[in-house]
């Protein structure tokens, strides 16, 4: 059920306009660089048999 407070749907029915834009802080060279690097890092770990930054045990 929803909220009774909708503030992005009164502001479509006020203003009668919705921009979306998408959120894409991640799409950086540095950041991709560093998720790259950590990708192979983790590799690297993984192959000598001691897995890092695992999620699901």
């Amino acid at each position: 059920m929803l909220d009774t407070y909708q503030p992005v749907i009164d502001a479509v029915k006020k203003n009668g306009i919705l921009i979306i834009t998408p959120h894409m802080s991640w799409g950086a060279k540095g950041s991709r660089q560093r998720i790259m690097d950590t990708t192979v890092e983790n590799v690297k770990a993984w192959l000598r048999g001691a897995p890092q930054n695992v999620v699901n045990q």
